[in-house]
């Protein structure tokens, strides 16, 4: 999941000192697998910069890395994820390249987003949020592979899955 242009700061978090949306960018990754992911020395490399220190992801878990860790605090309470820390940079609000890789410098994740996709990731309040997990890594650069979140905010520590469309199949008036 990504939140690369939030929305903007709320009257509260202004009086609470984040006056800057970008306060409020975040990258979420999930292990989708069951075994457990040792994350040690690997970085984000382009687009933001951090590396991870002595972590290892369960599967099933998610782990965050934010612009502004007592912003996300104050918009997101803290239980709500493991925060690994603060990244350097910021994700630009246009889209742009990033490149996940290991310790070594091999890539893991490289791939491009666009701001045009989904207008409602593009300061709407929405979140990016990857379609499938596992899919081929040439649909993380291709809207195909992406979607906005289903909640305004974003997810950050939990599932997001698709939203039922609304139907009506029958209305009774009395």
């Amino acid at each position: 999941q990504i939140m690369y242009n939030p929305q903007g700061p709320s009257g509260n978090e202004i009086l609470a000192g984040f006056e800057d949306a970008d306060d409020f960018e975040f990258i979420e990754l999930y292990n989708a697998g069951e075994s457990p992911i040792n994350l040690s020395g690997v970085t984000f490399r382009e687009g933001i910069r951090f590396t991870f220190g002595d972590y290892t992801l369960e599967g099933g878990d998610y782990i965050i890395v934010v612009s502004d860790q007592p912003a996300f605090i104050a918009r997101y309470g803290v239980a709500v994820a493991v925060i690994a820390g603060e990244f350097g940079g910021s994700i630009s609000n246009s889209g742009e390249n990033i490149v996940l890789a290991g310790p070594f410098g091999s890539p893991i994740q490289d791939f491009r987003f666009d701001d045009k996709w989904f207008p409602p990731a593009d300061g709407g309040g929405h979140s990016l949020v990857s379609r499938f997990y596992g899919q081929d890594p040439a649909q993380w650069s291709s809207p195909s592979g992406w979607r906005t979140s289903s909640f305004s905010g974003g997810s950050p520590g939990m599932a997001d899955t698709d939203l039922p469309g609304l139907r009506i199949t029958e209305l009774n008036f009395h």
